[in-house]
């Protein structure tokens, strides 16, 4: 092949590449609203460390499985007479299969998307991520088709499959990283944070 062809063939490939990039100018940039402009790191900074802290803090304590375990068995206590001592036991393993199939995580997400202003289409603030996102100051179909809209599929993926039930580190690290996206987006913040 000649070699003339190879470079034209690299110089396309950039072009478009770089055409559709967002928040640097080109054709995802013009998608997402936000073309013609370059993201500098003085734009990324548009929450104050007492606003991250606010959006990324302060949520329900959240039981684990041996304190939910003995909160069912203190509850079952009383009756413990009645029903030849079963009732703790069984108390017991009804707060543990609680605590153990309750999706701790997910629950977080929504009140960090309902802070931010998110809806859905059950109320939740995640909404459905097959529901497309109109415009960037669209928040009622929820933060997960948000973050589609804006380029981000991946935050969407890594909420949905990757970040387990009882993951509290992977789901601070999406909290960080959604904001991130969110600032580089352009997202209209909630004034009152």
């Amino acid at each position: 092949m000649n070699p003339l062809v190879l470079v034209a063939l690299g110089a396309a490939g950039y072009v478009v590449w770089y055409a559709t990039q967002p928040g640097m100018g080109g054709l995802g940039a013009l998608l997402s609203g936000k073309a013609g402009q370059r993201i500098t790191d003085d734009q990324l900074s548009l929450l104050s460390d007492s606003q991250r802290q606010a959006l990324t803090s302060g949520f329900a304590v959240h039981l684990t499985n041996v304190q939910a375990a003995a909160a069912g068995a203190t509850t079952g206590a009383p009756f413990a007479v009645a029903t030849f001592g079963i009732a703790p036991a069984i108390g017991a393993l009804i707060g543990w299969l609680g605590a153990r199939n309750s999706n701790d995580t997910r629950e977080d997400r929504e009140v960090f998307a309902q802070r931010l202003g998110f809806t859905g289409a059950n109320g939740d603030g995640l909404g459905i991520h097959t529901q497309p996102t109109v415009s960037i100051e669209d928040k009622s179909k929820g933060i997960y088709s948000y973050l589609i809209f804006i380029g981000r599929d991946d935050l969407t993926d890594t909420a949905m499959h990757v970040i387990g039930r009882k993951d509290f580190t992977g789901n601070q690290q999406w909290f960080y990283d959604t904001l991130d996206a969110l600032e580089r987006a352009g997202f209209p913040f909630p004034t009152t944070l």
